[in-house]
């Protein structure tokens, strides 16, 4: 899995078939969907030209009439036209995706955020918006993430966004005893967590560098700076820095509970997005947008792994 020509050029060789197909529906759509164009224009261009020369009030209501009926004609000759998108679109999603050996779901109805709320990650909400969940094994771990909007209601007509990006949970590969939160400094990045669910005290951790860039509280100091290695908020540091070339506005704050670790990436840019404008059935490189998502993907799970040099 990658931003690779190999990745792109297998998935799109497995993807032919399937993309036949859709040519085809979308050959035989397009006469009918330039005839209701056509249709709808003729039908707007009457009703424009009766509004203008009669002033008969039933003559007036129906060319009004007429003309709503040519707009909407119309809209239906460009959904002929475009229908092919949405599922080629979502065709190419599923294949880099099942390519991975993961699972896509764009709607999503609920997803456990308690896990993220116990740790000061993800606020106090009236209402979590979520779509996009991903699921699967990367690297061994096993995974679960979805894009979240989290709301305050403020008043009937009023709402404030606390939080907007991605929650991810991952297996961990042993018991986790203590709580224990990680996040940049709020004075640089002007954003902090939920502070009154932050587990126990202000913890001091050995990493010389990640100390001036991020704060941490646990419920046990030893076994936090027993996790929290120099490699592990190296690594930390380091997709912070990706993240932040992609979207200047990302900031990844990370728990550890049970046996559960939970990253929470503020972000404006969506993740998994189709590429913009009509998609072109013979081009490969809309691959490329789902495999560079999935490649960060892959970088936010490697600031899992622990081994020898990592291990607690």
């Amino acid at each position: 899995m990658g931003k690779s020509i190999s990745d792109r050029n297998r998935i799109w060789q497995k993807l032919q078939p399937e993309i036949q197909t859709i040519e085809a529906e979308r050959q035989r759509r397009r006469p009918l969907g330039i005839a209701w164009i056509i249709g709808g224009l003729a039908a707007l261009v009457v009703a424009l030209w009766t509004g203008l020369q009669i002033e008969d009030g039933p003559w007036r209501i129906g060319s009004i009439a007429l003309g709503f009926g040519g707009v909407m004609a119309q809209l239906i000759g460009f959904g002929q036209l475009n229908l092919h998108g949405s599922r080629f679109e979502l065709l190419v999603r599923n294949a880099v995706f099942e390519n991975a050996g993961l699972t896509f779901k764009k709607t999503v109805k609920d997803y456990p955020t308690e896990r993220f709320r116990t740790l000061g990650l993800a606020p106090d909400y009236d209402e979590g918006r979520f779509r996009d969940q991903v699921a699967g094994q990367i690297f061994g771990i096993s995974i679960q993430m979805c894009q979240a909007e989290l709301v305050k209601r403020i008043s009937k007509r009023n709402s404030k966004t606390l939080f907007k990006g991605i929650l991810l949970a991952s297996s961990f590969p042993e018991p986790i005893l203590s709580r224990t939160t990680v996040f940049p400094d709020p004075t640089k990045t002007g954003y902090a967590p939920n502070l009154n669910a932050l587990p126990g005290e202000p913890v001091q951790i050995g990493s010389s560098g990640a100390a001036d860039l991020y704060e941490v509280y646990s419920s046990d100091p030893v076994e936090a700076n027993h996790l929290l290695t120099a490699s592990f908020m190296d690594r930390l540091m380091d997709i912070q820095k990706k993240l932040q070339a992609r979207d200047d506005g990302a900031i990844v704050c990370l728990g550890l509970a049970d046996q559960t670790l939970l990253l929470a990436v503020l972000g404006n840019k969506p993740w998994f997005e189709p590429p913009k404008g009509r998609p072109r059935l013979d081009d490969p490189s809309i691959v490329d947008g789902y495999l560079s998502d999935l490649a960060r993907l892959q970088a936010l799970v490697r600031l899992l792994i622990l081994d020898d040099r990592t291990k607690p």
